[in-house]
């Protein structure tokens, strides 16, 4: 599990922008009230499930990510528009499920609109290493050093909004060319 922790953890997006409603974490051992979100758009309840998930997979709470999980899932299946960012969500959520072959799916998802794209690299990491091949590790970080220059350069809205979760992968990517861990 500590695995997928550092996998989830490592590709949350920013805060949400001022006036985007903020719910506290539940505490690990008290029980689980599902926040208030029919104000909100599809797109914004999507969001910030996925960031309440994200937010508790990097304080350990595996509870609140398994009882979050079902309802990201679901808000995100409900969007008029599937994105290559709600693709990479989904793909993260589902590598904290355990879902190998969703996170799969949301790679190549995002791979048919953009061969190159470094999220469909990046889950293809959690998918390999939800699956222990630690053979194609190391191919996920070339293909993403590869890249990484031509699709920066793009400036695709989800490069901004996830630029954090880029620099790590990026860092933890030349470690791994070096002989590095990662």
């Amino acid at each position: 599990m500590a695995l997928l922790v550092a996998v989830g953890s490592r590709f949350v997006s920013r805060p949400p922008p001022p006036g985007v409603p903020q719910f506290p974490t539940p505490a690990a051992s008290g029980p689980m009230a599902a926040p208030d979100i029919s104000q909100m758009t599809p797109r914004e309840r999507a969001e910030r499930l996925y960031n309440r998930i994200m937010d508790a997979d990097a304080r350990g709470l595996s509870d609140t990510v398994a009882f979050f999980t079902p309802m990201a899932l679901n808000a995100y299946a409900m969007l008029p528009d599937v994105d290559i960012d709600a693709h990479y969500h989904v793909g993260l959520i589902q590598a904290l499920a355990g879902n190998a072959a969703a996170v799969r799916a949301m790679a190549d998802s995002i791979r048919s609109d953009v061969p190159t794209h470094l999220m469909a690299t990046m889950l293809d990491l959690a998918y390999y290493r939800l699956e222990g091949d630690s053979a194609d590790l190391l191919q996920t970080y070339q293909d993403f050093l590869a890249n990484y220059d031509s699709e920066i350069a793009a400036s695709r809205p989800e490069y901004r909004a996830h630029d954090s979760a880029l620099e790590a992968f990026l860092a933890d990517a030349r470690g791994a060319g070096s002989g590095g861990s990662s």
